[in-house]
């Protein structure tokens, strides 16, 4: 596929296909993707950050704002799926679908699935302790949902077990949706 970018712009004459180059990988947007992540972690620890690295503070203004980063990411992430993925989708059988969703939950489970599982044994062992926890955010039925990946699908978020997930969990719902809203 590169090779068929730089035959383009060259101005060969062998003919570049759309669908090579709609698959192209564009690393300056996969960069901007892994800026706009980091920031995003840095806003969600930006105070013990601040704690361990003092020196840092100067950058608070721009780490406070890592908010703005989530919809900018999920804006480039939409982008990038539906350039590779729109066209097999407008045009291919059925059976790219559970592929496509098979390679996007590989993607987002794992990382899930142990998250939410050193949750689970900090919140069992602060009760053992004796730590006051609050059943809301807690519950089995909450914990069954953060499982699930649907735990961000209701009406009214109320962030539950592993809170962060909220946007995985609504990566899945898209994920889901994003093949029949491409057809």
């Amino acid at each position: 596929t590169a090779r068929l970018i730089e035959m383009a712009q060259a101005g060969e004459q062998r003919p570049v296909s759309t669908r090579a180059l709609s698959q192209a990988e564009i690393p300056s947007l996969t960069s901007l993707r892994g800026v706009l992540a980091v920031w995003v972690v840095l806003f969600h620890f930006w105070n013990d950050i601040l704690v361990l690295f003092p020196w840092v503070s100067p950058l608070s203004p721009v780490a406070r704002r890592g908010n703005f980063a989530v919809p900018a990411f999920f804006v480039l992430s939409g982008f990038v799926l539906a350039r590779r993925y729109g066209p097999e989708f407008r045009h291919a059988a059925s059976r790219s679908i559970p592929r496509f969703l098979a390679r996007r939950l590989t993607r987002i489970y794992p990382v899930h699935v142990v998250t939410l599982a050193w949750v689970l044994v900090m919140v069992v062992v602060a009760r053992r302790l004796g730590y006051g926890l609050s059943d809301t955010g807690y519950s089995g039925r909450e914990f069954l949902m953060n499982l699930f990946l649907v735990h961000a699908w209701t009406p009214h978020l109320v962030l539950s077990w592993n809170y962060p997930s909220w946007s995985i969990s609504s990566e899945w719902f898209v994920y889901l949706l994003f093949p029949f809203l491409v057809r």
